[in-house]
């Protein structure tokens, strides 16, 4: 019992430290992309002059992820009277093939006449591309997953502190007059929501990537952004039909099962029918030996045919839990007056 104990504070420890981690990056990356998507809309109001390119080369970056180019600028220009130089292109970097890179060098000659954007209160910050672009929303889609996993962790975690001790875990129980609900933390309305934008964000941040070079299209950002919005609306819409619920309907004493995934729901099924709830343990090993166990609440009831059937819902990790589950539902579905089929 003790080393569980210590094991359980060891795994809440990593999982702690690992949010705090992982929030910490994120909120770094967001105030350093947002000030410079900031700056490139404060600077739409810069004046401009005109410059000439000085030098123009390919910049070549690597890391672990692999070896990424971009287009160093040099540009001359003059602010009442005084000589300036710059080599900034935007506020925020682009970085993407070599063919990009030596594109935009080939576009900018050395000798060859640019329009300089200059801040009047610092002449000496510059740049050549004042103004939003199709690549700053694009970032804000690749940030999108980011913030979505760095929130949801921390909601789960302040909800796992609050539900301490109650049962069943993971699950909502929804007690109305009419109905009484047993729906899973992740088939929440907003819970499904945010894990639809977070999959399609996440997987349209690649599609873009690899079909568009340094900077993608107007198009391409708005089809995705399109993409998210939608899939996040499908995800709730069907979250709020309850498909993914355990329902009882008090007016009409039936019970509907929750649906499985891209299936349609089974129909409801007369109160009355049930006679058990039991909780079975299921074994499963994958191709590496190893072995899970899941202690799995399983609904019995009387079919159309007078034959018993079953049905297994909200698989437990720990059999406590299941236990639990098991016995909370045993209250909600099992009426007192129902008792086993003879065999």
């Amino acid at each position: 019992m003790l080393s569980q104990r210590i094991a359980a504070f060891f795994s809440r420890a990593f999982v702690g430290f690992w949010l705090l981690f992982w929030s910490i990056c994120t909120v770094i990356l967001d105030v350093g992309f947002l000030y410079d998507m900031a700056r490139q809309q404060a600077a739409s109001a810069f004046p401009a002059v005109e410059g000439a390119i000085t030098d123009a080369k390919v910049a070549e970056e690597s890391d672990a992820d692999g070896t990424s180019y971009g287009a160093q600028l040099r540009y001359a220009y003059e602010v009442a009277g005084r000589n300036y130089t710059g080599g900034r292109d935007r506020y925020s970097k682009m970085f993407g093939s070599r063919k990009f890179a030596l594109g935009v060098v080939q576009a900018h000659p050395l000798g060859s006449k640019v329009t300089v954007y200059y801040n009047p209160a610092d002449p000496s910050d510059a740049l050549l591309r004042p103004g939003l672009s199709a690549f700053d929303f694009f970032m804000l889609l690749f940030l999108l997953p980011f913030n979505i996993i760095a929130v949801g962790g921390w909601a789960l975690a302040l909800k796992a502190m609050r539900r301490a001790g109650e049962m069943p875990p993971g699950l909502r129980i929804l007690n109305r007059e009419t109905e009484c609900r047993v729906r899973p933390a992740w088939s929440s309305p907003v819970v499904a929501a945010a894990c639809a934008t977070l999959i399609t964000s996440f997987v349209l941040v690649f599609v873009v990537s690899f079909t568009t070079d340094a900077e993608p299209s107007v198009g391409a950002v708005v089809a995705a952004w399109g993409a998210v919005f939608a899939a996040a609306a499908i995800a709730w819409v069907r979250a709020v039909s309850g498909r993914y619920d355990l329902s009882v309907d008090r007016l009409h004493d039936t019970i509907s099962l929750p649906a499985r995934f891209l299936r349609s729901a089974p129909p409801p099924v007369p109160r009355s029918a049930f006679f058990a709830v039991d909780l079975i343990e299921r074994t499963h090993t994958d191709s590496d030996g190893d072995t899970t166990i899941r202690y799995v609440p399983t609904l019995r009831w009387r079919g159309e045919d007078g034959q018993p059937a079953e049905a297994a819902v909200f698989p437990q990790a720990s059999r406590q839990h299941g236990q639990n589950l098991a016995r909370r539902l045993r209250e909600i579905i099992v009426p007192e007056r129902a008792a086993a089929p003879s065999r």
